[in-house]
């Protein structure tokens, strides 16, 4: 084989082992802990079931089941449990050193709970039935609960976000003035004070693990 066909041979192979890389997906977070039967399905429609120490990649769908539930930690120390009859989707999940970061999560149902590490907060878009919510500090911690009247509630614990409904928006946490709030599809989120004996999905949701 002279020296041109050599040189050949080893840029295919280099292309072909940059493609297979490129399929492969990737890794954003482990499973830290996990009950019942949880699994995961691919962006390829392929199911998994998941346990500790689980890998989790990006594109990936969890649902928990009747009695199941999990907490993943993210690549960033970001944290988030899912609880029973709860399926959220990891659209992306890319943090990149303190000024690049993208996060689009979608929760269906269930009930959540997340405290994140991310320094960029511009880019994180959580969407549920009716809207989406984006965070307006760092170090945010807040729960979301799905209910089947299709009512989404909310609950800041520390930091803040923004709830996005349409054309209106309403602020919890930091820069609001409620740290709960209840929306409805198709009308506008409605904060709340607990104080006048409101009751709400996502106050109950357990503190995650350090």
């Amino acid at each position: 084989m002279n020296v041109l066909a050599r040189i050949l041979v080893t840029a295919t192979l280099c292309v072909l082992a940059l493609g297979i890389l490129a399929q492969e997906p990737t890794r954003i977070a482990t499973v830290i802990s996990a009950k019942s039967i949880v699994t995961a399905i691919d962006s390829r429609g392929e199911r998994r079931e998941l346990t500790r120490r689980s890998p989790v990649f990006q594109g990936d769908t969890i649902e928990t089941g009747e009695q199941g539930d999990i907490q993943l930690r993210f690549a960033d120390g970001s944290l988030l449990a899912l609880t029973r009859d709860g399926k959220l989707r990891i659209t992306e999940y890319r943090e990149d050193g303190q000024t690049d970061a993208n996060v689009a999560l979608e929760l269906f149902s269930g009930r959540m709970r997340t405290l994140n590490r991310l320094f960029d907060t511009a880019h994180y878009r959580l969407s549920v039935p009716g809207g989406f919510l984006r965070l307006t500090a760092v170090k945010a911690d807040f729960a979301v609960a799905i209910s089947r009247l299709e009512t989404v509630a909310f609950a800041v614990y520390n930091g803040g976000i923004e709830l996005v409904s349409g054309s209106e928006k309403l602020r919890l946490g930091i820069g609001g003035n409620f740290d709960f709030a209840v929306m409805r599809v198709g009308e506008a989120a409605i904060g709340q004070d607990f104080s006048t004996g409101s009751s709400n999905a996502a106050a109950g949701m357990p503190l995650l693990l350090p």
